[in-house]
Formats: structure tokens, sequence, C-alpha cells
């Protein structure tokens, strides 16, 4: 996929030489009007990322870190990523409802007077205190996932032609949650991959804004792909 987006030889040689900005806006516009490209900046410009040397398509970011860490939630890992969050405020909920008791003991002078006592203070306050971030970072990510939005999208609206539409990839909660966690609802605790859709030609390119309805035919025919991935590093 990374060289349908790639430049040609010859254009990708008058991008290089060509210092001014509108003429190599020219030269990424002529490539990309035979692309699956609906998003843009501001001002209608093509996005290219600059290390890759492609064509970014739809919702795909460049991150800087990945190189380095590799530990970057994309498309194909973001289901186990909602999950491990999941998994982390239950362990923090089952680790407090075990040591409350004793937690209530402390306060009521009811354990024996021994060092370990402080253990568990110590245990229930950082349970606690990491299941309420756990669960705020959760809610958010749900959040995200019920609206069919990146992190990089709930900040800041992507372009379309039309101009910038916050809700121009969503297909509603339930089609929404099935991008990610699949039809199946047996599957939506089990860390298995069951994403209803592949990241790269699905329905998601198809949201509520018009001028994904006005391409709907094409995109029956199988003419146009899309990626409809979220805040990927590169293309793979």
């Amino acid at each position: 996929m990374q060289n349908e987006f790639s430049l040609p030889r010859a254009e990708k040689e008058l991008y290089e030489q060509e210092e001014r900005a509108e003429t190599q806006q020219e030269i990424l516009k002529k490539v990309a009007k035979n692309l699956p490209i609906y998003t843009f900046k501001a001002g209608k410009a093509v996005r290219y990322c600059d290390h890759c040397q492609v064509i970014k398509p739809d919702r795909c970011h460049h991150c800087s870190t990945c190189e380095k860490v590799n530990n970057c939630v994309g498309f194909s890992n973001y289901k186990y990523f909602v999950l491990f969050l999941t998994y982390a405020s239950l362990y923090c909920v089952v680790i407090c409802s075990t040591v409350i008791q004793y937690f209530i003991k402390f306060w009521t002078k009811q354990l024996p007077d021994t060092p370990s006592k402080f253990h568990i203070l110590f245990l229930f306050f950082v349970a606690a205190l990491f299941f309420i971030s756990i669960l705020s970072l959760l809610s958010y990510h749900m959040w995200l996932v019920g609206n069919n939005r990146t992190t990089i999208e709930a900040f800041r609206a992507p372009y379309f032609t039309s101009g910038q539409d916050k809700n121009g990839f969503s297909l509603g909660f339930s089609r929404n949650a099935a991008e990610v966690f699949g039809d199946q609802a047996k599957y939506w605790m089990v860390p298995v991959y069951s994403s209803a859709a592949d990241g790269k030609a699905d329905a998601c390119a198809f949201g509520n804004n018009p001028q994904h309805a006005a391409d709907d035919s094409r995109e029956n025919t199988g003419q146009w792909l899309m990626f409809s991935v979220f805040f990927r590093c590169t293309m793979a």
C-alpha cells in the first residue's frame, strides 16, 4: 500500500528540487487526484510525510517516537489497548474490594500494631488512585471508539473538501464500536483480533460526511480504497 501513495520518480525529483511550497503542493495534488484521499490540511493542502516520503493516507499520522520505543497504539492493536485498560481497571477494583475490610479495621484500630498495617494502607490508596486515573483514560478512549475518532481528530477535526467535520468518519455508535471490537459480542473481552474493519478498505471510510455519500457508488464498485487507521505510525 505504501507504493500506491509514493510519488512517481519524476514527480519525486521535481518535488525535492522545488523550494516553493506552492509548487510542491501542485505536484502533490496532481498525484493525489488519482488516490482515495478525502482529508487534507487547512486550505485543502495535500498531507505529505517527509520522513516516509509518501502522500499520507486518510487518518494516518507518523509518530516520531514509534521508531525509538515501538509502542504506538494503532488500528491493529487498538482493541488490545482498550482491553488492557479494562483489565487494569478491574484488577484495581479487585484489590480495593479485598483490602477494604482491613482498611476499615486500620482506621478503627482493630488491626494488630505491626508495620504491615501500613502496607495495607499504602496498597489501598495506590489501587484507588490507579483505578481513578485508568478509568478516566478508559472512558476517554471508549468515547473515541463510540465516535470513531482518533486522538488527533478529537483535538482537531479533519478537513474535507467541504470543510472541517468532526463526525466525518462516524457510522453510528454500534458500527463504530464494531470497527474496533467486531460484530460478535463473545469476542469483545477476549484478547484476540476480532475487529470488523481491516484498517485499509472498509466502510469506515464512508461516514456521515456528505462527500463520502457522494462517492458511495464508486466505493461499491471496489475501485476506491481507504485507510481507516487509528493514529498509526508508519504505513506497513
